[in-house]
């Protein structure tokens, strides 16, 4: 229960401080003359500054381990292969400005969940076990944009983000690779990576006002990793937690802006 309040307070944080991001109107976010001399000869914008869309699509995340001494003592070390992750879903909300005519700013939460797999072997003992679990991604990411085709209706806009991430493995289930056979539940865990993400949208001016956007993503996510105890029937024993690296997300999906 600990564990999910903390990650309550860090999304709802989060939110609070995309939804702060927003100033009282557009006017406060109007670069002066002086300062946009300096963006390297892009004009100053005469629309619409502030704009918050909402985002929601489906995700692949892939990643590897080197873990070599996961689980009991015991066991001898187990050592982590055949990490696969299900495709999810990924829901989102972003809300930036443009200080100029080209190039928009912005600041995006999102989060992203779905099943993961992958095999423990301890040649210790000759055995072999199964874990299955939810893998849950919250990322906090300030974007920038550029477009780099635009015309009345249509426009393409490649984006560049760096932010940080809460990655989670929960409800992680221990069996036996040859049978199926319950052996443990093993405690959840969290990692805070730092993160990087690069893609591109198209966008479709539905109105003066509001636009269509489909986009496509690859994010650098980081690392997972279980907690450092599991539970099985002789009671809750210690473990060497068994860990996720380098994991990337491909995502794409559909949003909405509204600009105000």
């Amino acid at each position: 229960m600990r564990n999910n309040r903390t990650d309550l307070i860090f999304f709802l944080l989060s939110l609070l401080l995309v939804v702060l991001s927003v100033p009282a109107n557009a006017e406060n976010l109007r670069l002066p003359s002086s300062v946009v001399d300096y963006r390297l000869g892009l004009l100053p914008n005469t629309g619409d500054d502030i704009f918050v869309e909402f985002l929601g699509g489906s995700q692949k995340t892939w990643g590897g381990s080197d873990t070599r001494d996961g689980g009991e003592a015991y066991g001898g070390g187990g050592i982590v292969k055949n990490v696969h992750f299900d495709r999810g879903l990924q829901a989102g909300i972003r809300v930036g400005f443009r200080p100029t005519r080209s190039l928009l700013v912005s600041l995006a939460l999102t989060h992203s969940a779905s099943m993961v797999s992958w095999e423990g072997f301890f040649p210790a003992i000759g055995s072999a076990s199964t874990f299955q679990g939810g893998a849950i991604s919250t990322a906090l990411l300030t974007n920038v944009a550029i477009d780099a085709f635009r015309s009345d209706q249509l426009s393409i806009r490649p984006f560049l983000g760096l932010g940080i991430a809460r990655n989670r493995l929960t409800e992680v289930i221990e069996s036996d690779s040859t049978g199926g056979i319950f052996i443990s539940k093993v405690e959840s865990g969290k990692r805070t990576s730092p993160i990087a993400q690069i893609g591109v949208e198209l966008n479709d001016a539905l109105s003066p006002a509001t636009t269509l956007t489909l986009y496509a993503s690859a994010t650098h996510l980081g690392e997972f990793g279980t907690g450092e105890t599991r539970w099985r029937n002789i009671g809750v024993r210690p473990i060497k937690p068994y860990e996720i690296n380098g994991a990337w997300q491909l995502a794409v999906g559909v949003a909405v802006s509204v600009r105000f």
